[in-house]
C-alpha cells in the first residue's frame, strides 16, 4: 500500500485548514469532513484486495458463519472508529465516547456466538 499520496494529501489538507482557520473560519469543519471521507475512501479502496481474500478464505473455512461475525465486527469497529473521529475533529469528544462505547457493546454482543463456540470447543477437549 504506497501511502505517499495519502501523506501529501494530509500535508495539503494541513496547510488548507491553517489558512481556513484564519481567512475563513466557517469552512474548517467541512475541510475536516473531506479529508476524512477521502482518507475512508482512500483505505477501503486500497484493502479491498485484502477483504476478497478474506472472504474467500472464509467463504471456503469449515466455519463461514463465524467468519461472518468476524467481518461484522470489523464493520462496526471501522465504522464506529470513523465517526468518533470525526465528532472529535468537530470538538465533539462527549459524543465520540458515547458513540464508542455503543460499538463496543454492539462488538460485544455481536462476538457472544463465537464465545459459545470457543466454549464448547474447550469442553469437547478438557472432557
Amino acid at each position: 500500500m504506497n501511502l505517499l499520496p495519502l501523506c501529501a494529501f494530509a500535508l495539503l489538507a494541513g496547510i488548507l485548514l491553517k489558512i481556513s482557520e484564519e481567512l475563513f473560519p466557517k469552512f474548517k469543519p467541512l475541510i475536516l469532513a473531506a479529508t476524512g471521507i477521502l482518507f475512508f475512501l482512500y483505505f477501503i479502496i486500497k484493502i479491498a484486495p485484502l477483504w476478497t481474500k478474506l472472504f474467500t478464505f472464509g467463504s471456503e473455512s469449515d466455519y463461514p458463519a463465524l467468519f461472518a461475525l468476524l467481518f461484522k465486527g470489523f464493520g462496526i469497529a471501522l465504522v464506529v472508529s470513523v465517526s468518533a473521529s470525526f465528532c472529535r475533529d468537530l470538538g465533539e469528544e462527549k459524543v465520540a465516547e458515547k458513540l464508542e462505547l455503543c460499538g463496543k457493546g454492539a462488538i460485544l454482543y455481536l462476538s457472544l456466538p463465537i464465545l459459545e463456540y470457543l466454549l464448547k470447543w474447550i469442553g469437547e477437549i478438557v472432557v
